[in-house]
């Protein structure tokens, strides 16, 4: 009878609440809700219907606040892009990250505690967390229990290969199943399934976390103010909704009927009180009872969990008191157990000083100023109880109950090896940055695109570059010898190679280039690097090209020897065969003319060899380098051979020579002096002969000259005349040593000389730089 009194009144309200929409056509607001299997909060029953303890609570809001509550079942991950995607209002279960609350609001009631838990197949013996090196193991997609186990193993340093599976069922149908060793799952499914799936917990358990109701950023603030004035109004009402239909679930009974408390209050009799007072009293400790026992499980979890980890924690209250601590704690501290650090003030004890040994005053502390903040320090030092101290990262988080913090969770790690590594790297960096700061050869760091990562003084100093502006520098705006394409064929050939070495040529910033010799290696690490030493090869260029000067001269030296002084022994053998049959004869004028010839072949013999001794010394012999001024150089071959130009009346015009020249002043005016009897000797059938003697500059070259109007020289000769005893005029006098002579000096001071002539009977312009000779000056520059 009461029971049926409890329904008819409960239709009674429904329609009354009811009613004024029929009445008026309002529409009942719809919220749509991501549902996906979490038994047994959310999931779907085999008659299709979405059922949990969530979704009872929802009705309950639903009845009373005229809502209607639509459900999209799906998996975890997508009903998280439902949410994104405007598709879905609200999901339930939403753990709190930092990247979630980039796209999701929570709610300010917490809706459950849970922490993550590792199931095995039931027939599994006692696992180690060390016997899931490299072992398959299955996690929800997108589930933050997965996230946070894998940060639970690299604690130990140990890997797993991690399965994503839609759901939790799917996760204990694997490990049921065998397809993995293990599978992580939340609290509360594991406890709930893990009978049905034939599954059994690891006692591997980790990283307690709150839950929330969560919408999309910015939309449906409302229905988040909503649930959390609910969700605060149960949580304080052990006869709440909140707990009737979590304990329905959590049991597995059938779901009891809640009579309103006014139904209560009219069904009451006075007879009843006595009876019910008795009741609830034993209702009352039944609860108690259940309460305590379930506090002393979420205390043993808590307890496990927190001994588990390698990190030490302990917990402080707000004058900095210990409150709690771990294993882990204990053991860093070097203590034998909890009760000598419970109750004392953690900053005397562990925190007093710096590394140094100075104090650290409680007010200067960071880590106490978690009382008002998260704090994270990585460069402090913690004591042990034998006064030894270690280098220390810890974290700390304040605890708030009502808004109002009453203590703070301190965690932390012993990282004295890590320290050790990192001042290994630094002195290693240290000595890497010394070997390179002392090498004269350049020194560049790339990437596999051939960006320059590093440079040291030496490559700096070779190239004109500042640091700054070398470094992203690509390599082919250095490297003349390649552009990028070019540049990424060789560095691809590298790769596979491991090395090369080989000569290249690089620009300097003011755009002039250098030989180098590049030794290239290259190391995969940090996602590829090209450790690459350039040698500045100038000097060893410069010698190759002297050498290979030195053995054209000498190939042309043995040719001419074998060539020219061949024609004055064949001159004196003629001669000496003709006198043999001369004497015979007595004929006395022939004798003589016979010796005659003989004598002017071994002069002209001895005036070769005496050219060519003079030859072989120039660049030989030792010098007297002085600074002198070209023009009076030139003044000065003038001088000495003034008696030949005026007797020949010949004219000599010179413009003006600036130039300063740094070497040996007989070199200089040989090669005046030769350029100018030469003019004189080829003046042909030039009646007035005018040399013109001068300089003029050519971008950075300064350009010697002396030009004449004599007799000229066919464009084919111009080249052979500056070869050994080259004569044009094989009858005329001299050694044809003279234009040699001029080049060789010339090439001493790293210099040219060329001649310009439009023909025979039309001039001739002999010009000529000396680089190595001319002294810079400002005004030059």
């Amino acid at each position: 009878m009461k029971q049926r009194l409890t329904r008819h009144a409960l239709i009674a309200v429904i329609l009354l609440a009811l009613l004024p929409a029929a009445l008026w056509g309002k529409d009942i607001p719809t919220i749509r809700v991501a549902a996906f299997n979490y038994y047994p909060a959310i999931f779907l029953d085999t008659d299709n219907r979405v059922r949990g303890f969530y979704v009872d609570m929802l009705d309950e809001i639903s009845t009373r606040e005229q809502l209607r509550f639509e459900y999209v079942f799906g998996s975890w991950s997508e009903g998280l892009e439902r949410l994104q995607q405007g598709e879905v209002d609200l999901v339930t279960s939403a753990a709190f990250t930092e990247e979630r609350a980039t796209f999701m609001d929570f709610g300010e009631q917490v809706l459950l505690t849970v922490w993550g838990e590792l199931y095995t197949p039931k027939d599994e013996q006692t696992v180690s967390i060390t016997g899931f090196q490299n072992q398959p193991v299955a996690v929800m997609r997108g589930d933050h229990n997965a996230r946070s186990f894998k940060e639970h193993l690299e604690k130990f340093g140990i890997s797993s290969r991690f399965i994503e599976y839609a759901d939790f069922d799917e996760v204990f149908a694997a490990v049921k199943a065998k397809k993995v060793r293990g599978g992580v799952v939340n609290s509360v499914f594991g406890d709930a399934a893990a009978k049905q799936y034939e599954v059994q917990s690891s006692g591997i358990a980790f990283k307690p976390f709150d839950i929330y109701f969560a919408t999309a950023k910015g939309q449906n603030a409302g229905i988040l103010r909503l649930l959390d004035d609910y969700l605060l109004h149960w949580r304080n009402d052990s006869a709440s909704v909140y707990y009737h239909a979590r304990l329905k679930w959590g049991a597995g009974q059938e779901p009891e009927e809640v009579i309103p408390v006014w139904v209560l209050k009219l069904a009451a009799v006075a007879a009843l009180v006595i009876f019910s007072g008795l009741v609830f009293i034993v209702l009352l400790r039944h609860q108690v009872n259940k309460a305590t026992r379930e506090l002393q499980k979420s205390n043993n979890m808590i307890r496990l969990l927190l001994d588990s980890t390698a990190e030490g924690i302990y917990g402080l209250d707000i004058q900095g008191s210990c409150t709690f601590c771990n294993a882990a704690c204990v053991q860093i501290l070097g203590y034998d157990n909890e009760d000598q650090l419970i109750g004392r003030n953690m900053h005397d004890l562990i925190h007093h000083s710096h590394a140094d040994g100075t104090a650290m005053p409680a007010e200067e502390c960071d880590l106490l100023k978690g009382l008002e903040r998260k704090v994270h320090c990585d460069s402090e030092m913690f004591w042990r109880a034998d006064d030894s101290s270690f280098p220390v990262e810890y974290w700390s988080h304040p605890i708030r109950q009502e808004d109002q913090v009453i203590g703070l969770v301190v965690s932390f790690l012993n990282i004295t090896e890590r320290k050790r590594i990192e001042q290994g790297l630094i002195e290693q960096k240290n000595a890497y940055q010394s070997i390179l700061s002392a090498s004269h050869d350049g020194f560049l760091a790339l990437d596999t695109q051939g960006h320059i990562l590093d440079v040291n003084p030496a490559y700096l100093t070779f190239s004109g570059y500042d640091r700054e502006e070398l470094l992203s520098r690509h390599i082919s705006e250095m490297d003349v010898n390649e552009n990028a394409e070019d540049a990424a064929l060789h560095v691809t050939k590298v790769m596979t190679q491991g090395s090369n070495l080989f000569e290249s040529v690089h620009q300097r910033k003011d755009g002039s280039v250098w030989p180098a010799e590049v030794s290239t290696t290259y190391s995969p690490v940090n996602g590829g690097r090209f450790f690459t030493f350039l040698r500045d090869i100038t000097e060893r260029k410069k010698a190759q090209w002297a050498l290979e000067l030195k053995n054209q001269e000498l190939e042309q030296f043995v040719y001419s020897v074998s060539h020219d002084l061949k024609s004055p022994l064949v001159t004196v053998r003629t001669y000496a065969d003709m006198l043999r049959q001369d004497l015979q004869s007595k004929d006395q004028q022939q004798i003589t003319e016979d010796l005659k010839y003989i004598d002017k072949a071994a002069n002209k013999m001895q005036q070769l060899l005496d050219a060519l001794l003079h030859y072989s010394r120039i660049g030989r012999a030792e010098t007297h380098a002085q600074t002198l001024s070209a023009h009076q150089l030139v003044d000065d071959c003038l001088s000495a051979l003034a008696g030949i130009l005026e007797k020949q009346q010949i004219k000599v015009s010179t413009s003006e020579l600036p130039q300063q020249l740094h070497g040996d002043s007989l070199h200089f005016e040989r090669v005046w002096q030769n350029l100018i009897e030469n003019a004189v000797k080829y003046r042909g059938n030039q009646d007035q002969l005018h040399i013109e003697i001068g300089t003029k500059q050519q971008g950075q070259d300064v350009i010697f000259y002396v030009r004449d109007n004599g007799m000229g020289i066919a464009p084919e000769h111009s080249e052979r005349i500056f070869n050994l005893f080259s004569q044009l005029n094989p009858g005329s006098d001299g050694s044809g040593l003279g234009l040699a002579l001029v080049k060789k000096i010339v090439s001493i001071y790293q210099g040219r000389i060329w001649v310009e002539s439009a023909g025979e009977g039309q001039g001739s312009c002999f010009m000529f730089t000396l680089p190595g000779a001319t002294v810079k000056t400002a005004s030059a520059t």
